[in-house]
């Protein structure tokens, strides 16, 4: 599963574009996340088709909340939910650093049947493994997590303990540090089965006349005019970097075709094709069932099935385990070790 953190519309059409499993939506990502207002919740909920989550933290810096704030944590929550919202991003302390049971009972309450993760707050806390336990006592389903440490990559040794502890009663999902290029590492060592980045690029604005002497704010100073938003290409390459690490150690499943119309493709429940289109590659989600696939005609492309499993193609069954060879369908640094 692959969850990306955007902040605006931009970001939630690329990552609708590149086949993102699910997005967490924020406001102010250099303060580590906002609730975002209503207006762009709406709209990228209309640009996303898949998971949205939307964080629910009033302001930056710690989780210990005053009772004004609560109230205004506990109205975004329905906010967000009637504005058609998958699930909310939620998480309180207690003054010593324990996950604070009262607050996340009323928080967890609010959001009714939306889908909940735990988010970061969970880093700040006195005892990590003390605070999984309470968060699966509440009974969320996941928690978005360094690992403690400042970035994911520093925590793995810690992830891969939790993860252990978890015995699967919550998901432990890496955010914070990753990239498209660590990825795959992150998981192999890890065991996870959800990852969270932003898989941002810069870019830079319209303007044409650029006043050097004043800036909005504190992290724009160094430069009003270029910002950061969502790649396809990152995100593309997260989504094949996922599949192919959840993959590690088994003879991947490749069907070779030329040219034309394929009928119907299948794969059985639990499989992640992936279809490699010479330098188009796109990670599709889990297919259950037949699913068309149309082709230009004379495209040389492949078909990766993770975990191994018999492709159907039209009336022909493949063989569970076909050779992968051929070093030209653009799959070379997807699969890499």
């Amino acid at each position: 599963m692959l969850e990306i953190c955007i902040d605006g519309i931009v970001s939630a059409e690329a990552a609708a574009a590149a086949g993102a499993d699910r997005v967490e939506l924020c406001a102010n990502l250099p303060e580590g996340g906002t609730t975002p207002s209503a207006g762009m919740i709406r709209a990228v909920r209309a640009a996303f088709p898949r998971g949205l989550m939307v964080i629910i933290r009033p302001r930056g810096y710690d989780f210990l909340y005053s009772d004004s704030e609560m109230a205004a944590m506990l109205d975004d929550i329905r906010m967000a939910r009637d504005l058609g919202a998958d699930g909310v991003v939620i998480g309180c302390l207690t003054a010593d650093g324990r996950v604070d049971m009262d607050r996340g009972q009323r928080l967890i309450a609010a959001a009714g049947a939306l889908d909940i993760t735990f988010h970061r707050a969970f880093d700040m806390t006195r005892n990590l493994g003390e605070a999984m336990e309470d968060i699966i006592a509440l009974g969320i389903k996941r928690i978005l997590t360094s690992g403690g440490q400042p970035d994911v990559p520093a925590g793995i040794p810690t992830l891969t303990e939790l993860v252990k502890q978890a015995t699967g009663r919550v998901s432990i999902m890496p955010g914070g540090g990753v990239t498209e290029d660590n990825l795959g590492d992150i998981v192999r060592a890890t065991g996870v089965t959800e990852i969270h980045l932003s898989a941002r690029h810069p870019v830079r604005g319209g303007m044409i006349y650029l006043n050097p002497r004043c800036s909005m704010g504190s992290f724009s100073q160094t430069n009003e005019y270029e910002w950061r938003v969502a790649s396809v290409e990152k995100i593309r390459l997260a989504k094949l970097r996922l599949v192919a690490s959840r993959s590690a150690g088994v003879p991947p499943n490749a069907v070779h075709l030329a040219g034309g119309q394929v009928s119907h493709l299948s794969w059985p429940t639990g499989c992640q094709p992936v279809v490699s289109l010479a330098d188009r590659r796109d990670a599709l989600s889990s297919l259950t069932g037949w699913k068309p696939v149309l082709l230009p005609k004379g495209a040389k492309w492949t078909v990766l099935g993770v975990p191994p499993a018999s492709a159907m193609v039209g009336e022909k069954s493949a063989p569970s385990h076909i050779p992968f060879t051929s070093p030209d369908d653009g799959w070379r640094d997807a699969h890499a070790p």
